[in-house]
């Protein structure tokens, strides 16, 4: 189901700052930046990206900050364009939205 996503391609989304993630200074309240069109679908697959917001959030419940506060994502969608409109199709809308939705149990 995740075929290519291994560690160093989910670096990879990291890396191009498709994904990143804010700690507020103070109140340590976290925010997950989802910037679309930073995702370079040439380097990095929506498999990739699925299971780079997986590994992420896995990471995120070890955090004692955010098991207490939370967290609030953010999709930037400012430059989405047709490469990555190419990228969703039916069962890739339903792999990332059962991902999702299984955090939030």
């Amino acid at each position: 189901m995740l075929e290519g996503a291994t560690s160093s391609a989910v670096a990879k989304m990291f890396d191009m700052k498709a994904i990143r993630l804010l700690k507020h200074p103070v109140n340590g309240n976290t925010l997950i930046l989802l910037n679309v069109g930073k995702w370079d679908t040439s380097v990095a697959s929506f498999e990739v990206g699925v299971m780079s917001i997986s590994f992420l959030l896995e990471e995120l419940l070890l955090d004692p900050s955010f098991q207490i506060h939370g967290c609030q994502a953010l999709w930037d969608l400012s430059e989405f364009g047709f490469s990555h409109i190419w990228q969703l199709s039916y069962s890739r809308v339903k792999l990332l939205l059962k991902v999702l939705l299984v955090r939030n149990l």
